[in-house]
């Protein structure tokens, strides 16, 4: 159990952001970080929306698990942890299906993902993760369905460097790990030429039980990993170039504290071709692109199993043309369709299989108004075709067979023809207060079209069994946002608020099925823990939600430095996120609303260029807030162990006795030494103080102190 608690000062913070925005006025150059996730390449101090982006420097440095744990601690973004491997991000109180999650651009999202914690954050290589970028807010204008609390894309595609004369070269990448005496390791080459570039890449992962910071082993949390990728870049002419990939994921061994008796299986594998032109007709820019996309999950429980298949096939084309006046279009087609089969090969049941067709057309505009306002506006038509065809009669699940045969349910509900309209759009501002504060407002609409899990799950989840509910409305968000940028040579920051209202939100209630509130899954007579009915309904209300994020990295000035630390550049940074939401029509607090939280950093390096760099340095402290029981909805206490003493026990007793959750403070401490040209050792003590705390929403307590040391050499 957790025993300390933390608050946190909602105005020191608030004065604090302000401040640093303030001090970027002194400063006019700007910072040359881009964000290409939506659409249209600029800085991110210059994006109407709100945007968090983590470079491959930030990645490494921090050394996450998994890609999910590289967002831990950023403003308006919360990781929760449903075991060791898993965990997914929660943005702005939406997570599951209402995060669409990309891979190199591709949607990683299929008819069969479903509202809670989900995978697809874990099932990529992060030793070969070059970039993550997140839209935190509306994402439906720029990719459609299930955007609703942001877009997530992790990029691993290698950018080709053509040379003059023929190259090799390569990269070997080892990691060690003591909290859960991770092994893990990578392997790269490459070969450029004036018109060709090759890239290829292994990667090898081992991961045993976690010590948490009260010293115990929390078994079984180990899990294994291998990937690897491919790349071939080729130069057709000047401006145009074609490029096919690969990328292969085996996760052949999982497991997740909260399920002792699960072992899961995951395999994943992406192929893609794409072509990049300039010049091309009325277009300056063109991307095209088609690709085949292979997810696979294997679980093995005591009393069941489940596999998985889910196939997408897609293609997308874009153009962007920038004309006189001030006016840049990104315009185009998208076109995805995903196959799901899902069956019980230990009972010899089955799912009925799953067609997805989702075709689209989109546009958006920017238009430089005046030397100073910018103005942005999007829209887009997205087209969702949901067909499903019922297994035979006796491959169906006992209870629903009993149910067909009782008359209270009927094999057409099973036989769905669904299909749905959504014209999404936004509009956004940009205006220069000054040479280095930018004033930025956004509205946008997003929808998610309800899926194979909104409306046709039938099995048991973390705290029910799910029963199909049939028929269902599209949900849809409004979110508007507003606040101040800046990105400088010396300063970036933001402080942004936003306001969210969800109609028609898509969640489980208890239910009945064949007349009983509860199914006997495990076959024992007993009404246990996970046997409860639940069914997929629109809620009648809106879900409102409002918060504020903050985030700043500012060096400090040399005078004001010097004394203590040389002539070497200092900088502080930092971040602070604060969220509220409601359930109008159940006056709960929103289910997946987290506590408020802070970081606070310092960093002090030889050079603040990254090719001279030699060396750095880095003291952290992380501050969460304590969230008191009324905060959460009392089903979610009550039913889901996250809340619970023991999460391997649905019968334990609540934390705190009332399910509340305690607040923590981290303290982390990074270092790295260039030790020759090329050779990078980086260290960390993450949890310096041995910290005993558990994140909220998540299903295992937090490691305790870890020594990660990482050896990368580049030749």
């Amino acid at each position: 159990m957790i025993h300390h608690c933390t608050r946190l000062s909602l105005p020191v913070l608030l004065l604090a952001g302000s401040a640093v925005t303030a001090f970027a006025q002194s400063s006019t150059e700007l910072a040359p970080l881009q964000v290409t996730t939506t659409r249209i390449s600029k800085p991110v101090a210059e994006e109407s929306q709100s945007l968090t982006v983590v470079p491959e420097e930030e990645v490494l440095r921090e050394a996450p698990r998994t890609p999910a744990e590289a967002l831990r601690h950023k403003p308006g973004i919360w990781v929760q942890r449903t075991g060791h491997l898993g965990g997914a991000p929660i943005i702005r109180g939406f997570m599951g299906n209402r995060v669409l999650y990309l891979f190199d651009g591709f949607r990683q999202n299929t008819a069969a993902l479903f509202g809670g914690p989900n995978s697809h954050l874990q099932n990529i290589d992060v030793l070969d993760v070059d970039r993550i970028e997140v839209v935190r807010g509306p994402g439906s204008v720029l990719y459609g369905s299930d955007a609703i609390g942001g877009v997530v894309d992790v990029t691993t595609i290698e950018t080709p460097v053509f040379s003059d004369t023929e190259t090799v070269g390569g990269r070997s990448y080892l990691r060690y790990a003591t909290a859960d005496e991770e092994k893990s390791g990578r392997q790269e080459v490459f070969y450029s030429s004036p018109k060709l570039y090759i890239f290829g890449g292994v990667s090898a992962r081992n991961i045993e039980d976690v010590r948490t910071g009260d010293g115990n082993e929390a078994a079984p949390s180990h899990f294994r990993e291998r990937a690897g990728d491919l790349q071939m870049d080729y130069l057709l002419a000047p401006g145009h170039r074609v490029q096919a990939s690969a990328q292969v994921f085996d996760r052949p061994e999982g497991t997740r504290f909260d399920k002792p008796n699960r072992i899961q299986e995951n395999e994943r594998q992406l192929y893609s071709l794409r072509y990049f032109g300039e010049d091309v007709g009325v277009a300056d820019e063109v991307k095209a692109s088609v690709y085949s996309h292979r997810q696979d999950d294997f679980t093995d429980d005591r009393n069941w199993d489940s596999k998985s298949e889910k196939r997408t096939y897609g293609g997308e084309l874009q153009a962007n043309t920038y004309l006189e006046g001030g006016h840049r279009l990104a315009y185009g087609a998208h076109f995805h369709m995903d196959n799901v089969t899902s069956e019980d090969p230990q009972s010899g049941t089955a799912e009925p299989e799953v067609d997805w067709y989702n075709p689209a057309l989109f546009a958006l505009s920017e238009w430089q108004v005046t030397e100073r306002l910018r103005f942005d506006a999007g829209v887009r038509w997205d087209y969702t075709r949901l067909e499903s065809t019922s297994p035979a009669f006796s491959r169906l699940p006992r209870d629903i067979q009993e149910a067909i045969l009782a008359g209270s349910f009927s094999p057409s509900d099973l036989e769905l023809e669904e299909e749905n309209h959504a014209v999404t759009g936004g509009v956004g501002l940009v205006y220069e207060l000054t040479d280095a504060v930018n004033w930025v407002a956004h509205a946008g609409r997003a929808f998610r079209a309800p899926n194979q899990s909104d409306m046709m799950s039938f099995g048991q989840f973390t705290y029910g069994f799910n029963v199909p509910a049939g028929d269902l409305d599209p949900e849809s968000s409004w979110t508007f946002e507003t606040g101040l940028k800046t990105g400088t040579s010396m300063f970036s920051g933001e402080v942004l608020g936003y306001y969210t209202v969800l109609e028609d939100a898509i969640d489980s209630a208890p239910g009945r099925f064949n007349g009983s509130s509860w199914i006997d899954a495990n076959g024992n007579g007993v009404r246990d823990p996970a046997e409860d009915v639940f069914v997929k309904r629109n809620v009648d209300g809106e879900v409102h939600v409002y918060g504020v994020d903050v985030a700043w990295d500012a060096y400090m000035p040399r005078e004001w430095t010097e004394g203590l630390f040389a002539n070497h550049p200092v900088s502080l940074y930092g971040n602070f996120s604060f969220i509220r939401g409601e359930n109008e029509e159940t006056d709960t607090p929103l289910s997946r609303e987290f506590p408020m939280n802070g970081l606070v950093g310092l960093r002090i390096e030889d050079s603040r260029s990254t090719a001279d760099r030699r060396w750095y340095g880095e003291v952290e402290v992380v501050l969460v807030d304590a969230m008191d029981a009324d905060r959460i909805p009392d089903d979610r206490r009550t039913r889901d162990v996250a809340f619970k003493v023991d999460p391997q026990d649905g019968n334990s007793a609540l934390l705190n006795g009332d399910g509340s959750v305690d607040g923590y403070a981290l303290l982390h401490v990074r270092g790295g030494l260039r030790l020759r040209e090329g050779v990078w050792l980086r260290m960390e003590v993450e949890n310096a103080t041995d910290a005993e705390y558990r994140v909220k929403d998540s299903r295992l307590d937090a490691p305790g102190v870890n020594l990660i040391a990482s050896l990368d050499v580049r030749f």
